[in-house]
């Protein structure tokens, strides 16, 4: 509504006990409403030319992280003129639902520096697992008893864009074994998440130069232990699994990133416990019937699929070492 104080000014008249304006300084805001509540109601005042003074200028938000977990709910509470509005408002729209389980997967394979603790073939299958994981859940992916791609019991969009591309892969895939589509998913599928993760201030864009890769460190590392803590829990056995934290130990049992994301002294075992440990867990059936053969048959997919893209790509470096 900004410099728009006609429209303020009858919200004023009516008795309106709040208003909902952004994406203007504070000083430029301020002078509106006051401009709005003096002026008659089809005036019109303009915020002030220039920059904003630096001086009146207030830092509403920085660094606010919050995550909304499945089946949880998310208020916020306070006094009038609080921010709570404000705070909705303000944040970026993809960022008020949970974090995509493929999200916080990149983020728990991520470390502090941008690397993975995971092989580059096996990461991107993992991430469209995920997604895959994710649709079928949802009742937006089925696998048949053939294991092949089935018709969706519910073909409607999600609202959030990468999972409905991803949706809509695997809908004119219907046929095919899950494994065979997974790549198509997975191309490009990482930078896109990395993109939004940066938008929410998680990790940080760095640009690579001359071919170089880009790289996303971790920025917000509390956001990362916030996950690993979760899945963490599970995997000790102080926390029973649910949809999203066995979905998440399933995807990094299948990129074969076990030890290096959860380091076995952690937990007081062995790697070879440690990872017959997540196996068992990632094996049972922690949801509902239909929920879990979803889960269960995306999880088998996944692995196929990374068993084929660490298989080509180690050939294929052998083959370019031996020529």
């Amino acid at each position: 509504m900004l410099g728009r104080p006609g429209q303020l000014r009858a919200a004023l008249d009516a008795h309106v006990a709040g208003f909902m304006v952004k994406d203007a300084p504070s000083d430029q805001l301020i002078d509106v409403l006051r401009c709005a509540a003096t002026a008659p109601s089809r005036s019109h005042c303009s915020p002030p030319p220039g920059p904003p003074n630096p001086e009146t200028t207030r830092v509403a938000f920085h660094d606010v992280f919050f995550e909304v977990g499945y089946e949880e709910a998310f208020g916020f509470l306070g006094p009038n003129g609080a921010g709570k509005t404000s705070m909705v408002c303000t944040a970026p729209r993809h960022r008020l639902g949970r974090m995509l389980i493929s999200e916080a997967f990149l983020l728990l394979v991520t470390t502090e520096d941008g690397k993975w603790l995971a092989s580059s073939p096996a990461v991107p299958i993992a991430l469209a697992g995920g997604l895959l994981a994710e649709l079928a859940a949802n009742g937006r992916a089925a696998v048949d008893d053939r294991g092949r791609l089935a018709p969706p019991a519910d073909p409607s969009p999600l609202g959030d864009p990468i999972l409905d591309q991803a949706l809509e892969t695997f809908r004119q895939n219907v046929g095919k074994k899950p494994k065979d589509v997974l790549g198509t998913v997975a191309k490009g599928l990482g930078d896109e998440l990395y993109e939004r993760l940066a938008t929410a201030g998680i990790v940080e864009i760095h640009r690579g130069r001359f071919l170089r890769p880009n790289r996303f460190p971790v920025r917000n590392p509390d956001a990362r232990a916030r996950v690993w803590d979760d899945v963490a829990a599970v995997l000790g056995g102080t926390a029973a699994p649910d949809l999203r934290t066995g979905t998440l130990l399933g995807l990094t049992q299948a990129a074969g990133a076990v030890p290096a994301i959860f380091p076995p002294e952690r937990f007081d075992m062995s790697k070879k416990d440690l990872i017959v440990r997540a196996k068992q867990v990632t094996e049972r059936d922690w949801a509902s019937g239909a929920v879990s053969r979803a889960i269960h048959d995306a999880q088998i997919a996944t692995m196929a699929a990374v068993t084929a893209a660490v298989t080509a790509a180690t050939t294929a470096a052998s083959i370019s070492a031996s020529t």
